[in-house]
């Protein structure tokens, strides 16, 4: 009877040592892809700042952002690795977002001026063929003045009576 409550026991470990092992691995798995996904997250986040960072054309925002090169690095605590790595994405993000505008507004400026440009350019166009025409005997349209249109008779529209 002993024999069969030890057989009993060591069964009865053995399946709590694999129920714990089995939770264990899979608690292990999912702090593995948490883990592989915050890395995934970071190197997409120091990606996007270097393309950022890589548009901004203006020498001093590169040299102000090439002192924090460091800062793009992942390191352990991810946690706050991706904190730092986010709060650099919104500094970026800002700068990047000014220079669109100043762009923007430049084209802006430049649509404009480019428009006027055009319109006064067809004006002159338009007013130099005006002159060629008025020049050329052959173009001219005969001109009435307003006391002078000519008249029609009705004799000439209608047939005589009699």
């Amino acid at each position: 009877m002993e024999a069969c409550h030890r057989h009993h026991t060591v069964l009865t470990n053995l399946q709590l040592f694999s129920a714990l092992s089995e939770t264990l691995h899979n608690q292990v798995r999912l702090v593995t892809d948490e883990k592989n996904g915050m890395l995934e997250e970071a190197q997409r986040i120091v990606t996007t700042i270097k393309q950022m960072e890589a548009s901004l054309d203006d020498q001093q925002m590169k040299h102000q952002y090439a002192a924090e090169d460091e800062n793009l690095k992942i390191t352990y605590p991810l946690l706050r690795c991706l904190s730092g790595l986010k709060e650099q994405h919104q500094q970026v993000s800002k700068l990047h977002k000014e220079r669109f505008e100043q762009v923007k507004s430049r084209h802006s400026h430049y649509t404009l001026v480019s428009s006027i440009a055009n319109i006064l350019q067809n004006s002159f166009k338009l007013s130099n063929h005006i002159r060629h025409i008025s020049k050329s005997p052959s173009l001219r349209l005969p001109f009435h003045p307003p006391h002078q249109t000519p008249t029609f008779l009705p004799h000439s529209i209608y047939p005589p009576t009699m």
